[in-house]
C-alpha cells in the first residue's frame, strides 16, 4: 500500500460496491461468500453491537465465525486472533478500533458492512487483503443514503469502486449444489457403500416407494441439504446513478431533448390545454374580466362604493375640521351620529394642539 499526497493506491485489491438494502445485507454477505468460497475473510462493522449481532447470525447460518471489538478482555482477544490465523474460524468480524495493527496473511477478501465514519479506515480495511503481492478483493455494502460518502472516498482514494450485482439465487443454488456432491464424492471413494447400497434397497422394495426412484431419493436429499429460500431472489431496486441520469433526462439536463420544455414539449410549454388560462375566459381574461361586470367594472364599481359611504372620504373630514364647520368626532361623524346632550366643542387637529402647547410654554 502506497500513501502519497496525491494519490492513495492499493495495488492488486479489485474494489466492488453493492447496493444492498439494510435487512438484505446477511443475505448478500452469504451469498458473496458461497460463490467465491473464501477461505479468510474479514468484515468490519461500526458498532459492537453490530459486531455481536453478526457473529451470532453467521454462527447460525453454519459459518464459522468469531467476532472482536473493544469491550472484549485481552485474553478473548488472543484466543480470537489465534483461532482465525490458524484457520479454524473462516471470518473475522471486527470493528476499526479493534483491528487496528493487525497482520494477517492469507486474507482473500474484505467487506465493508457498514461504511467507515472517517475515510482514512477505509483504506486501512481493504488493506488487510492482498498483502505479499497476493490478489485480493474489497465489498462495500451501501445503501441509498450511503452513496454520498461513497463518492467521497472515491474522490479521497482516487480508487475506481465498481457496481456489483447481486449473485443471482440460480448461481449460489448451483455452487452449493456442487459442495454437497463434492462431500458425497469424497464418502463414496473413502467409504464401504455395498452396506448401505443393500439397505437401501430393501427400503425401496417396500409397498410406500413403489412409486419413486432412487433420482427422487437424491433430489429429496438435495433438497434438506440446500434450504428452499436458497432459490429466493433478493429484490434489487434500480441503482442510484441510473435513477440520476433519468431525473436529470425528465428535467431537461444531462443529455435530455434540446427545446424540450417540463414535460418533454417542443414549445417549452408546461402541458395542458393550449389556449387555457385567462385569455379564454367568458368574462375577458384576468384583466377584461372586470369590463363585463354590470356594475360597469372594477374602477367604477370601487367609484360608486366610495359614493355611498356615508363618510364620503377621509380627506373630507379634515377639511371641514380645518374650515370650523365640523364640531363632532370622526367617529361620530364616520357613523352619522352627532353628539346630543353635549355642548359642541371644537376639535383639533395634533397641529393645533402641538402648536397650541408651544404657546403656553412661551407664556
Amino acid at each position: 500500500m502506497q500513501i502519497t499526497k496525491t494519490q492513495i493506491t492499493v495495488p492488486n485489491i479489485r474494489q466492488f460496491y453493492l447496493e444492498v438494502n439494510q435487512e438484505n445485507k446477511i443475505d448478500v454477505l452469504a451469498r458473496l461468500i458461497d460463490v467465491n468460497d473464501f477461505k479468510l475473510s474479514m468484515i468490519f462493522c461500526n458498532t459492537k453491537r453490530q459486531v455481536d449481532e453478526l457473529t451470532h447470525e453467521m454462527i447460525a447460518r453454519g459459518y464459522q465465525a468469531e467476532g472482536l471489538h473493544g469491550d472484549m478482555k485481552q485474553s478473548q482477544r488472543d484466543w480470537v486472533m489465534k483461532t482465525f490465523k490458524e484457520g479454524r474460524a473462516e471470518i473475522l468480524i471486527a470493528t476499526d478500533v479493534a483491528a487496528r495493527g493487525l497482520d494477517i496473511e492469507n486474507v482473500e477478501a474484505v467487506f465493508n458492512y457498514d461504511l467507515p465514519e472517517d475515510l482514512e479506515y477505509y483504506v486501512h480495511r481493504i488493506g488487510r487483503t492482498g498483502r505479499a503481492n497476493r490478489e485480493g478483493v474489497s465489498y462495500s455494502f451501501v445503501g441509498r443514503r450511503d452513496m454520498y460518502k461513497l463518492r467521497e472516498i472515491m474522490n479521497y482514494t482516487k480508487a475506481n469502486i465498481k457496481y456489483k450485482k447481486i449473485p443471482r439465487a440460480a448461481d449460489i443454488a448451483h455452487v452449493r449444489t456442487q459442495l454437497v456432491m463434492k462431500d458425497l464424492l469424497k464418502v463414496m471413494e473413502n467409504e464401504n457403500m455395498s452396506r448401505y447400497s443393500d439397505l437401501i434397497e430393501k427400503i425401496m422394495a417396500q409397498e410406500e416407494f413403489q412409486n419413486y426412484t432412487i433420482m427422487d431419493v437424491a433430489a429429496a436429499f438435495l433438497s434438506k441439504q440446500i434450504p428452499e429460500d436458497t432459490f429466493k431472489e433478493i429484490e434489487e431496486k434500480p441503482r442510484f446513478a441510473d435513477m440520476l441520469k433519468k431525473r436529470a433526462e425528465r428535467s431537461g439536463r444531462g443529455g435530455g431533448r434540446k427545446d424540450s420544455g417540463r414535460d418533454g414539449r417542443k414549445d417549452g410549454s408546461r402541458g395542458g390545454r393550449k389556449d387555457s388560462g385567462w385569455n379564454n375566459r367568458r368574462d375577458g381574461g384576468k384583466d377584461g374580466r372586470w369590463s363585463n361586470r354590470k356594475d360597469g367594472g372594477k374602477d367604477d364599481w370601487r367609484d360608486r362604493r366610495k359614493e355611498n359611504r356615508r363618510d364620503k372620504s377621509k380627506d373630507d373630514w379634515y377639511e371641514q375640521i380645518r374650515s370650523g364647520n365640523r364640531t363632532e368626532s370622526k367617529d361620530e361623524w364616520q357613523n352619522g351620529k352627532k353628539s346630543e346632550g353635549k355642548p359642541e366643542k371644537r376639535v383639533y387637529l395634533k397641529s393645533e394642539k402641538k402648536a397650541e402647547k408651544r404657546n403656553r410654554k412661551r407664556r
